[in-house]
């Protein structure tokens, strides 16, 4: 990257909110005290304290989506805000592509393919196998349990079909030739970087 950028982006972290002896493996007590305490530390402790000085504004909030609480808190102060997803990408075109692929026939409503196939969920990634759809592909019995064949044989579907060993081979290829200069996440980033400096 040119120029300044490296001045441009700050990453800050702030504690959970739980005290030292306190159990945070409890599930549930960490994301309620996240939820109940950062909204205001974010906003008190953190943006208004930095805005109220003269340089090194806040021009923009970048936050992991599933904490939207921030995005919200941005836009009411009028800061620029951006969203990413910490999943894969690939899981993230998934989730989105899924009434698509139900409506192509690709898939049924119980999210089971109604065919072993290749199909591609974008024109930027590699080809895949419906098996490989996560969450999708195995059939239950009449109970509704999935059983130790049916997950037997999709195992054996997945490991004889050569395209599905070839698949992670060309996903790094993509992936490194998107991150060299001139690739589209090297592009998207410095558009990135230009909309947070207008």
């Amino acid at each position: 990257m040119e120029g300044d950028t490296e001045d441009l982006i700050h990453l800050v972290s702030f504690p959970d909110g739980l005290e030292s002896g306190e159990d945070r493996v409890k599930p549930g007590k960490r994301s309620e005290t996240f939820l109940r305490l950062m909204p205001g530390k974010i906003k008190m402790e953190f943006i208004e304290r930095i805005n109220a000085l003269e340089s090194d504004k806040i021009s923009c909030v970048l936050a992991d989506q599933t904490i939207g609480w921030a995005l919200e808190l941005a836009e009411k102060k009028g800061i620029k805000r951006a969203a990413f997803c910490s999943a894969a990408a690939a899981m993230l075109v998934q989730g989105f592509s899924i009434p698509k692929l139900i409506e192509d026939g690709i898939i049924d409503k119980e999210g089971i393919p109604t065919k072993m196939q290749t199909i591609m969920l974008s024109p930027t990634m590699p080809a895949i196998y419906t098996a490989q759809l996560v969450g999708l592909g195995f059939n239950k019995d009449g109970n509704g349990i999935i059983t130790r064949g049916e997950i037997k044989n999709k195992v054996d579907q997945l490991l004889s079909y050569e395209e599905f060993k070839a698949t992670p081979l060309e996903l790094k290829k993509t992936v490194v030739n998107s991150i060299k200069e001139g690739g589209s996440s090297y592009q998207n980033f410095k558009k990135f970087i230009e909309w947070i400096k207008a």
